[in-house]
């Protein structure tokens, strides 16, 4: 869960240009709607972030759903430029992960409107958000719960907002790890985060992941040059790794959630010498 910086739209390819550039066999259907495909577009930048789960689709005949839908899906013409641009784009921001779970690798680029419901929005660089193979799995062609949008949109919203995974760890009668969200008090569309974390098993997933780091650190740790390190000294390891993580790593990372509070707690180091 991260915001992803958008491609600045002048820097792509327009609806214009890919029509141009496409064979003239797929240029007569795009021309028929192409006023209102462009309107679309400006109805969706207008409704970013909140209200783009109450948008309806326009209504596009079978013939136009089928050009947008053959130019999207074997990238014709100057759609491949768009294309590799927000591939190139996402990868110089730095981090490869997904920003619908922020620890699965970019995979494909996500209809955040799905096509299948507003095919008007294709071929919109606006509605393709990078999102990874098991993310697309969940979220499929779902974007709103009785009326209320269910995923964030990442290309507008959580810039600046850290500190969004809550850790509770059980030491007994087993070590279990849980994730849950904490509000950091200055995000509106909180009640959209947690529609998202629960709709892509989010819970289960960082759980699943933090069980295997607990295992190796573990390992680690309960080794003899650990234990011979003492108490003292292996709590300052797990606030350094913390601290190397989180510079590692983008914003509410499940790792670096999970490291924070077991250097902040000391339980863990307890439970290591117990």
């Amino acid at each position: 869960m991260r915001h992803v910086a958008p491609v600045e739209l002048t820097d792509l390819p327009t609806l214009t240009d890919i029509k141009g550039s496409v064979k003239p066999i797929h240029r007569p259907p795009i021309e028929a709607s192409f006023a209102e495909i462009e309107a679309a577009y400006d109805d969706f930048a207008a409704a970013i972030p909140h209200d783009l789960h109450a948008l309806t689709p326009i209504g596009l005949s079978p013939d136009v759903r089928k050009t947008l839908a053959t130019i999207f899906s074997s990238r014709l013409g100057k759609f491949r430029s768009l294309w590799d641009a927000l591939n190139d784009h996402f990868e110089d921001t730095g981090n490869s992960t997904c920003p619908y779970c922020n620890f699965g690798e970019q995979w494909e680029h996500d209809h955040y409107l799905p096509k299948s419901m507003f095919p008007e929005f294709t071929l919109f660089p606006r509605n393709l958000v990078p999102i990874c193979k098991p993310c697309n799995g969940k979220k499929l062609a779902r974007y709103h719960e009785t009326g209320s949008r269910l995923f964030i949109y990442a290309l507008s919203e959580l810039s600046g907002i850290d500190g969004l995974l809550q850790v509770d760890i059980t030491y007994l009668p087993k070590l279990t790890v849980s994730y849950s969200l904490a509000n950091p008090g200055t995000l509106e569309s909180f009640a959209v985060l947690e529609r998202h974390f629960q709709a892509l098993d989010l819970g289960r997933r960082y759980t699943k992941q933090a069980s295997t780091t607990m295992a190796l650190l573990l390992k680690t740790f309960q080794s003899p040059a650990s234990l011979d390190l003492g108490p003292r000294k292996l709590r300052r390891r797990l606030r350094q790794m913390a601290i190397d993580r989180k510079t590692q790593c983008p914003p509410n990372h499940w790792e670096v959630a999970l490291l924070q509070h077991l250097a902040e707690s000391g339980d863990f180091v307890n439970y290591v010498f117990s």
